[in-house]
């Protein structure tokens, strides 16, 4: 079924998405029901099917979801259909919050440069080039990176970030504290690990006075 690009799409939607479709690709082949997606992703039926609404028809009422369908469609709508190139900059933080970067690779993103202060300090991280901060603007367009995972120091956030603009990138995923001022064709998410743990910690207090 096609898309409905003319339907407004709340932003909240677009989270719950990539975890459907994460759910998705542990799944085995065959049919899924929304109460099987909400076992494993913790959301109600009910939201998992009016989520899925704003994109189309998906699945037969009583019958399901067939798990290759839904995968394959929730792809194209994320985006993850295609293969993205990525730039890693500030190579030592990132490695702390993601790892190793076979689940980069699982979903369509594949890390093509780091960056690095001291590049020496870590060499290669599973085989991709740790370069030098003074090459970020040469690599990112040589390579034709056009999403960034910024994991700098809080006051070169901003410098850093506008490098990434400058030299074609579209899209930075923000581990800095820093509040980005960039154009608008720049698409940022920031990932405030505080902010997240305050979350949990408000989620954890309501839960307790039960």
């Amino acid at each position: 079924m096609p898309d409905k690009p003319d339907l407004k799409v709340p932003d909240s939607a677009v989270p719950r998405l990539a975890q459907y479709h994460h759910a998705l690709m542990e799944m085995a082949e065959g049919v899924a029901s929304s109460d099987d997606l909400a076992r494993v992703t913790g959301f109600s039926a009910a939201q998992i099917r009016k989520d899925l609404t704003y994109f189309g028809q998906f699945g037969r009422p009583g019958f399901g979801y067939s798990v290759p369908d839904l995968k394959q469609a929730l792809s194209r709508i994320l985006g993850t259909d295609k293969a993205w190139s990525v730039a890693v900059v500030g190579t030592g933080k990132a490695l702390s919050v993601f790892g190793d970067l076979d689940r980069f690779r699982r979903h369509g993103f594949r890390v093509t440069a780091c960056f690095e202060k001291e590049p020496d300090k870590n060499g290669a991280w599973d085989d991709v080039p740790v370069y030098p901060m003074d090459k970020l603007g040469d690599v990112v367009r040589r390579e034709n990176i056009r999403m960034a995972v910024l994991a700098v120091s809080e006051g070169a956030a901003q410098r850093t970030a506008e490098i990434l603009a400058e030299s074609g990138v579209q899209a930075i995923l923000n581990l800095t504290p820093a509040r980005l001022q960039l154009p608008e064709r720049v698409a940022v998410r920031p990932m405030d690990l505080a902010m997240e743990l305050e979350k949990l910690s408000y989620r954890s207090g309501r839960l307790g006075d039960r």
